[in-house]
This record gives C-alpha cells, sequence and structure tokens, in this order.
C-alpha cells in the first residue's frame, strides 16, 4: 500500500542523504513537503497543544533546578562546588512529577483542547 509522509520543508527533510535513503528502503512512501510557515495548517495540534505542553514541561524542569541550587546555596555549598545531578534515578523522577504537574496544569485549560480539536 502506498502512503504519504507530510513532513516540514526543513533542510534535513531535503538532505540527499534522507531522501536517498527513503528512497532505497520505502518505496512505497510519497514525501509531500508543508510549506514554510504552514505548520500550524497542516499539523494544528503541534503548534496548538504540543507546544504548550512542551514548554510547561520545561518551565517545571527549570523550577526544579532553581530550586535544587537554592538548596545548595541554603545548606552552604559554593557557588563553584554545585554540581546539576544527572544520575538516571533522580532524572526519570523529576520528570515524572514535571509530566504530572502537567498534566494538572492542561485540566484546567478545556479551551486549549477544543481549539485544537
Amino acid at each position: 500500500q502506498k502512503s504519504i509522509l507530510l513532513i516540514d520543508i526543513w533542510s534535513v527533510h531535503q538532505s540527499k542523504e534522507f531522501t536517498g535513503w527513503m528512497k532505497g528502503h520505502h518505496l512505497d512512501i510519497k514525501i509531500s513537503y508543508i510549506p514554510g510557515g504552514c505548520t500550524g495548517k497542516f499539523q494544528p495540534a503541534d503548534i496548538g497543544l504540543q507546544q504548550p505542553i512542551k514548554h510547561h514541561i520545561r518551565c517545571q524542569c527549570l523550577e526544579d533546578l532553581v530550586a535544587y541550587i537554592e538548596d545548595e546555596l541554603d545548606n552552604g555549598v559554593g557557588p563553584g562546588n554545585i554540581h546539576m545531578p544527572t544520575d538516571i534515578n533522580r532524572l526519570r523522577n523529576a520528570t515524572a512529577v514535571w509530566i504530572t504537574k502537567t498534566f494538572k496544569w492542561l485540566q484546567d485549560k478545556p479551551n486549549l483542547i477544543k481549539s485544537v480539536c
């Protein structure tokens, strides 16, 4: 069965490497490009829903990082000695909190969902 892949007209999507790979591995897929500045018309959920959700998650991450640094400073750690935690357990747990807070935030925004749908 033939398919159409509708993607942004970014240079990476038009590169010889990508288009050559697609032609070599997916002859059943026809690539069609969304004209520049038209993503919101073709992918309204990307602009109207996913973008605010991603932004809110990033804000949750930033708040968490700022709180961590403030705690370290309050505990007497010098600014040059503060090291951001990068262990997978802490980041995994923090990510779950950020997503949960974003989900709760989104529940109070029914018009955001309706406007996209």
